[in-house]
C-alpha cells in the first residue's frame, strides 16, 4: 500500500502516519484516485524523468519503466 500512495503524491510523512486500519476500503480508494488525478493533472500522462542510477527505486515503488534517455536519465510511467 504504501508505494501506492508515494505513486499517488502522498508525502512520507502522511504515509507514515497513515491509519490503515481506520480507513474503509472505498476510503483508500477515494485517496489514491485522487492522488493519482493529481499526478497525472501535472503532466497531463503520468510520465516523469528520472536518473537512471534510481530507477530500481522507481520500479520497486510500483512506476513502469518507459525509454532511457541520453544524459543518464530515463522515463517512467505510472501503470494505468
Amino acid at each position: 500500500m504504501k508505494p501506492l500512495l508515494r505513486i499517488g503524491g502522498a508525502s512520507e510523512d502522511e504515509i507514515e502516519s497513515f491509519a490503515f486500519a481506520d480507513k474503509t476500503d472505498e476510503e483508500i480508494e477515494i485517496i489514491l484516485e485522487k492522488g493519482l488525478k493529481g499526478l497525472l493533472s501535472k503532466n497531463g500522462n503520468g510520465q516523469k524523468v528520472v536518473p537512471m542510477d534510481e530507477i530500481e527505486k522507481y520500479i520497486e515503488e510500483g512506476w513502469e519503466y518507459v525509454n532511457e534517455l541520453p544524459g543518464d536519465k530515463a522515463i517512467v510511467r505510472i501503470p494505468l
